[in-house]
């Protein structure tokens, strides 16, 4: 079998060698010509999907919040990420039963809003994750957002959602189920999840 071996200066090989069976044609490795970089090899984390943690909530809830508030916790889920230079992809389905316009939702890290996951501060409009506007007779709407984010830390971490609507006073909206709530086949019941990708980096 043909190989290249190349000696470091420190006495140890690294063997180019070609595959172990005959390929079905000639192969080529190019190079780059604009650029240096490293190969990454099946050892490496680079790239890589950690570990994953999610948190799915089946129950139904409801939250009062004053016009330009949020909610508490609708859902929370937590991670420790193994490095602290890792990122943590966060995804977030929130189902939401409101009484009119629409509802918009927030990403919080530790208790704290993540700004760098919401809009740029705009005079006295709210800065959120997602927005979500509904108008028929269901009421409801889900709230879909996907954010990489980088805690810097090792340490447990708790995400979590907070909801809140542009309807004028305390309004109270309802998770996992519509605004509107007849015992009858037409309205259903459902599912809110919370899931955290550890990404290496």
């Amino acid at each position: 079998m043909s190989q290249i071996k190349l000696k470091h200066s420190g006495g140890n090989s690294v063997i180019i060698a070609a595959p172990d069976s005959n390929p079905a044609s000639d192969r080529t490795l190019k190079l780059p010509s604009d650029g240096d970089g490293t190969i990454l090899t099946s050892n490496s984390s680079v790239g890589k999907i950690l570990q994953v943690v999610s948190t799915t909530k089946t129950d139904t809830a409801s939250h009062s919040v004053g016009v330009g508030s949020v909610s508490g916790d609708v859902i929370t889920t937590s991670i420790t990420p193994s490095s602290a230079s890792n990122k943590i992809l966060v995804i977030c389905s929130i189902w939401v039963g409101t009484p009119d316009e629409g509802a918009y939702g927030t990403f919080y890290r530790g208790g704290s809003v993540i700004t760098a996951a919401t809009g740029d501060s705009n005079s006295n409009r709210q800065r959120v994750s997602v927005n979500s506007f509904v108008i028929n007779d269901n009421r409801s709407t889900e709230l879909n957002k996907t954010f990489l984010d980088s805690p810097s830390t090792t340490s447990s971490t708790t995400y979590s959602v907070r909801i809140g609507g542009s309807k004028d006073g305390t309004t109270t909206y309802y998770v996992n189920r519509p605004y509107q709530w007849a015992d009858d086949n037409r309205r259903a019941t459902g599912i809110s999840t919370l899931t955290l990708m550890e990404i290496a980096t």
